[in-house]
């Protein structure tokens, strides 16, 4: 498998900083975002094969984020994580917006596997 290009997003910047670190430590790069207008920055300069996102970051949401990239972008593999299952959680799937939702507390190699698949 060849390194992937994977762009986290998050207003927390000691989560961004430890998922970073470890998915640069299994030979993948990643970048991050602290708010939409930063990750489309991002997007626009590089666009990665895979958009890690909570979904509130601060006070946007990731998944408007991840449904504009799918409309842009499909092919992006889109993974959004929150602390609390949203009720709209089975249509953001069903539409195609993330290709997996995770509940915080985050496994980590639950993560990691669903950024390779």
């Amino acid at each position: 498998m060849h390194p992937l290009d994977v762009l986290l997003v998050d207003d927390d910047l000691d989560l961004l900083s430890f998922l970073s670190l470890f998915i640069a430590g299994r030979g993948h790069t990643a970048r991050t975002a602290n708010s939409l207008g930063t990750a489309w920055n991002e997007i626009s300069r590089q666009c990665p094969d895979v958009i890690v996102s909570d979904f509130s970051i601060g006070d946007e949401r990731g998944d408007v984020l991840l449904e504009r990239v799918f409309q842009e972008h499909p092919n992006v593999r889109r993974i959004l994580y929150t602390g609390r299952m949203p009720s709209h959680a089975k249509e953001i799937v069903d539409r195609r917006i993330a290709h997996r939702v995770i509940l915080k507390r985050i496994e980590i190699d639950e993560l990691f596997r669903s950024i390779i698949e």
